[in-house]
Formats: C-alpha cells, structure tokens, sequence
C-alpha cells in the first residue's frame, strides 16, 4: 500500500494469453480485499496494477497502455478514478530505446531501466537522473541488507528461471498447447520449493499462476 492506495506489480516473461484477465482480477481482489467484515465504503481507496510484460500483447506502437473506467459517450472518468491498470511491453520498450525513440526526458522509461536493471554498477549512475529514483535506490540498497528480503528476492529469481524452464522443456517436446497436467504438476514442484524456502501463499500464487485452492493443498501436505 501507498499513501493514496494499492498498487499490485505483475511480471510476466511469457505470454500465457491471459494477463488482461489476470491484472485485472489481482486488482479487484485489491479493491475488495479492503472492505473487511465491518468495513465502510468511503474508506476504499485507488488500485493500480503494474504490468511488466516481455512479450507483444496489444495493436499499438507504442510500449506503455493505460486503461481506466470511463463514461462511454463523453469519456469522462468514473468518480476517484479507482482502478487503473498499466502495461508496458519491453521488447517494443527495448526496440524504440535501440532505435532511439524514446526521449531523454521520458520519465516512465527511467523507472523501467531501473526496475530491469541488472548491472550493479549503474545504480549511481541512475539515482542521479531524477529524485525519486536516488530515494529508490537507497531504499534499495537498505533492502539488500536485509537477509528475509535477500531470501525472498533470491526464491523469487529461481521460481522465474524454473518457470521459464517448464516452458522451454514444454516447447522442445511440443507440448506448450497439449499435455497440460505435466505443465501444471511443474508448476506444482516451483510451488513446493517456494513454499519450502518460507514464501507466503500470495506470493507462490503469483509467481506460479496456480490458483490458492492448489497452493493451499501443497501447502497442507508440507505441513503434514
């Protein structure tokens, strides 16, 4: 949470043909979720959904979409503007940076060369372009220091490169379309490794794309 809402960040290395209906399905939970039992209609606040997708998902040139709830006819937005969701496709990202496209001063594309940024050495180099991303980096850097936060990051890349290797396996043997039960029974192992390595039921969700009743039934047999 933020201070004026929710905002939920979603990754996704491969096009599973779904990620309109899963961010906007993480991003109503969002919204409902902060209702409770007793809770009072006024208290909702604004959801965001952030969607990092490397792959080519809608028609336009352009790397970034941004969808919100509008009036048909005038356009105009529904009251608060309570639920946003943002897509931004790197590969069309990295081809109009390459091509020089992008200009200097397009902040969001500062933000996605940090969030995607590997090389240790250019975190300086970037806190510098603008102050939010020096108050990021040092946040970061304090992160770092934190050994459940290292733990978490560290079970969070090896969910994505087991990820990625179910599909490389499903794609040499020609299964990515048929065969899903060895694909799901995959992701069920990720599921178990994570769970394992302490990550909380969420995050095994959203890393693995199975739904809680799944997650929940492993974890059960974990406990067990």
């Amino acid at each position: 949470m933020v201070g004026l809402g929710y905002i939920n960040v979603e990754i996704q290395l491969t096009n599973q043909r779904n990620i309109h209906k899963r961010s906007l399905f993480y991003a109503s939970r969002l919204y409902e979720g902060q209702l409770g039992e007793k809770g009072k209609y006024k208290t909702l606040t604004k959801v965001v959904a952030i969607n990092l997708i490397d792959f080519n998902y809608f028609q336009s040139e352009d790397y970034r979409r941004s969808f919100g709830l509008k009036e048909d006819g005038t356009l105009e937005p529904y009251p608060d503007d309570l639920l946003r969701l943002h897509f931004f496709e790197m590969l069309k990202f990295r081809y109009l940076e390459q091509n020089g496209k992008i200009t200097p001063n397009d902040r969001m594309a500062k933000w996605l060369r940090f969030l995607t940024n590997t090389d240790d050495t250019r975190w300086d180099e970037m806190a510098k372009q603008d102050p939010m991303l020096e108050l990021s980096v040092e946040k970061l850097r304090l992160a770092s220091m934190d050994p459940e936060i290292r733990m978490q990051y560290e079970a969070r890349e090896k969910a994505l490169k087991d990820i990625e290797s179910i599909r490389d396996d499903a794609l040499e043997e020609g299964k990515l379309e048929g065969k899903k039960e060895g694909k799901k029974e995959g992701k069920e192992e990720v599921a178990l490794t994570l769970l394992k390595e302490g990550m909380d039921i969420q995050f095994v969700i959203r890393m693995t794309g199975l739904s809680k009743e799944v997650v929940e039934k492993i974890a059960t047999k974990l406990d067990n």
